[in-house]
């Protein structure tokens, strides 16, 4: 699913929106940025409409490369 520009709001009241995503062994990771506050961004994985925290490891072997060369382009 494309999760590309979609917004949500979170328990705490803020909304983010979806600014770039990326695909890694069937899951959805997302870089979002709260709609208030430009500062206020995050990597998350999507997993069944709800914001998870990423693997430290994962991400930083697998998913932040992903993500360098999407922002790249």
């Amino acid at each position: 699913m494309d999760y590309t520009n979609k917004q949500y709001t979170l328990d705490d009241g803020n909304t983010y929106v979806v600014i770039e995503q990326v695909e890694f062994n069937n899951h959805s990771y997302l870089y979002i940025a709260n709609t208030s506050d430009e500062e206020d961004t995050r990597f998350v994985e999507i997993k069944n409409n709800q914001f998870i925290k990423i693997d430290p490891i994962i991400f930083e072997n697998d998913v932040w490369p992903l993500f360098l060369e999407k922002f790249r382009n």
